[in-house]
């Protein structure tokens, strides 16, 4: 099964957003939502590497990144209820 997820951080509204689904429209309404969180002084400044990490505990798995879209203005966030793109120009 295909699961999508959008995660959102608005640093001036210091908000975290969680959507999760296993269809390709963003949802209206986020799974998680985390006031506080304070990203630059956890990171310890406001630059960061982004990735992806798996585990399974001791059984094996396999975890398979399909499409990836990093975004760093919010204006470039997929609006809720469009799909997801599928192809970008970095």
């Amino acid at each position: 099964m295909t699961y999508y997820s959008w995660v959102d951080y608005d640093g001036i509204a210091d908000i975290l957003e969680v959507r999760l689904s296993t269809a390709p429209a963003r949802p209206a309404v986020a799974t998680l939502t985390q006031a506080g969180i304070g990203l630059a002084g956890l990171l310890g400044g406001t630059s960061a590497y982004a990735g992806f990490t798996s585990g399974t505990g001791a059984a094996c798995g396999s975890h398979d990144i399909l499409d990836w879209y990093f975004a760093s203005a919010i204006d470039l966030v997929v609006p809720v209820g469009e799909l997801v793109p599928t192809a970008y120009d970095f």
